[in-house]
């Protein structure tokens, strides 16, 4: 009859060593979604930036080829784009000395 009872006690010593176990593996678990958590926060900036630089090196890349362009024109035909140049601005000049600030009131 003694028997019975150190089933019983082992039963239940088992079923202990289980729920600590099971609380372990929820902390764990917790612990992952955690970091699983601040990780994925951590791409989505990730994303943005590179975005974000992405558009930059476009806005880079084109203002290159604007420059890059002028620099051919003005290699190929300097008096040409000199004069171009010196034409516009005068014809800015023009335009602000036709300003008349009466005349928009």
């Amino acid at each position: 009859r003694g028997q019975p009872g150190i089933a019983i006690t082992g039963s239940e010593d088992s079923i202990a060593q289980l729920k600590a176990k099971l609380d372990h593996s929820e902390e764990s678990l917790a612990r992952k979604d955690d970091q699983i958590a601040k990780l994925e926060k951590e791409m989505a900036e990730l994303q943005e930036k590179l975005a974000m630089s992405m558009r930059e090196r476009e806005e880079t890349e084109q203002e290159k080829q604007k420059l890059k362009q002028e620099l051919d024109l003005i290699l190929s035909d300097p008096e040409l784009y000199f004069a171009g140049r010196s034409k516009v601005q005068n014809q800015v000049q023009d335009d602000e000395d036709d300003y008349d600030p009466e005349e928009n009131e």
